[in-house]
């Protein structure tokens, strides 16, 4: 304790700075790790009690309605159960289901079907408190996260500055440098860095275990939000039973019987008949000669010769 209270008293003005920030760091971690921590245990035994009490009614709105006065606050299943029911009895108040019906509900009963326009109504307000309660699981979780990356960081950030002084003392000094003059300084500059691991470790820890059992809400709640809806569509879905609204009437028509196939008859096939035959031309002798020119003698054509042309006459210079 001597030694870090020394190395403190040693460091500047900046260094001291970033070890009182880094401490108070640390303090702000690990209460928030503390509180988160009793927060989720709450929580998650809380759910675990109303779980057990809705599963036991018969109707979904019936432990909503017993409930004159409300639930606990920060208790994730119910604040999504109360913002389902709120649209739900909406809806199953304006089709006729007065509040002393659902107490009165019977197992296996079934209530007016809800058009899916309602339905779909209902099922966004179960999403939408879902999301909520994710939102709140997940809260403060990103500043645990944060002090995981940045507290190393900021303490490699003063030990560097430390170490920079230290060198520029030892150069302003000459010579004549002995380790008890350099010694205090880079004891006080890797302070910082010590401080910085004292806030990091802690918080990765802490936000590794502390995700996990976020996690593991997250998933229950998303499953309790399916069961509910559940059994709201199998006591008020369309096919549930007759609806009061006009929008809900659901008409079913039976498909028409099937025919028996036939096939087309096929044609009968027609009598081969020969196409006739064209009638041969009738033969007709070539003309004969005339009297007249039978009668004359042959007479041949007369011969002309062709005019003689002579060859041209041989060149004086061979």
């Amino acid at each position: 304790m001597n030694t870090i209270l020394s190395a403190f008293r040693f460091s500047d003005l900046f260094g001291k700075a970033i070890v009182v920030l880094l401490v108070v760091a640390s303090v702000y971690v690990w209460a928030l790790m503390i509180s988160k921590r009793g927060q989720l245990a709450i929580s998650a035994r809380r759910d675990a009690s109303f779980l057990r009490r809705y599963r036991q009614s018969l109707h979904p709105a019936q432990l909503f309605v017993q409930a004159t006065n409300g639930f606990v606050k920060n208790v994730p299943v119910a604040e999504i159960y109360s913002a389902t029911m709120k649209e739900l009895l909406n809806y199953l108040h304006r089709n006729g289901v007065a509040d002393p019906a659902i107490l009165s509900w019977q197992a296996g009963g079934t209530g007016p079907a809800l058009p899916e326009s309602e339905m779909a109504s209902v099922r966004a307000a179960a999403e939408g408190a879902l999301s909520i309660q994710i939102v709140g699981l997940e809260s403060r979780m990103t500043l645990l996260a944060t002090s995981t990356n940045v507290a190393p960081s900021l303490g490699l950030l003063g030990t560097v500055w430390g170490i920079m002084l230290a060198f520029m003392k030892m150069v302003g000094g000459g010579s004549a440098i002995v380790i008890t003059q350099v010694a205090p300084g880079i004891s006080s500059a890797l302070l910082t860095t010590v401080a910085g691991l004292v806030v990091s470790i802690p918080s990765a820890i802490g936000y590794n275990f502390l995700s996990e059992r976020v996690h593991r809400q997250m998933v229950d709640l998303e499953n309790f939000t399916d069961e509910l809806l559940a059994d709201i569509v199998r006591i008020h879905g369309a096919s549930s039973g007759p609806s009061g609204h006009p929008a809900a009437q659901v008409v079913i028509q039976s498909a028409p019987a099937p025919v028996a196939y036939a096939p087309a008859p096929a044609p009968a096939p027609a009598a081969y008949a020969p196409p006739p035959a064209a009638p041969a031309p009738a033969y007709a002798p070539p003309p004969a000669p005339s009297a007249a020119a039978a009668s004359q003698p042959y007479v041949p054509p007369a011969y002309t010769p062709p005019p003689y042309v002579p060859p041209p006459a041989p060149d004086a210079r061979v």
